[in-house]
């Protein structure tokens, strides 16, 4: 084998078992985590707004609304 084969193979190996090992290291957490309290559950709908598909944008049924409305007058 020349030094070419060597180093190929050599950074073969760094890119196979490095993200192998970063995984190892992270298997053994835990993620311990709490949910959201529910604040309101009467929320009012969206009236007035299409998404890109040109759906209307309702609120029901969906766990999580993240967004940030902007009104220019």
């Amino acid at each position: 084998m020349n030094a070419k084969q060597i180093k190929r193979y050599a950074v073969l190996c760094v890119l196979f078992f490095l993200p192998v090992t970063f995984l190892l290291f992270l298997y053994p957490a835990k993620h311990n985590y709490n949910t959201l309290d529910i604040l309101s559950d009467n929320v009012a709908d969206l009236n007035g707004f299409v998404a890109s598909n040109d759906e209307d944008v309702l609120l029901k049924d969906h766990l999580t609304v993240l967004g940030f409305l902007e009104i220019h007058h």
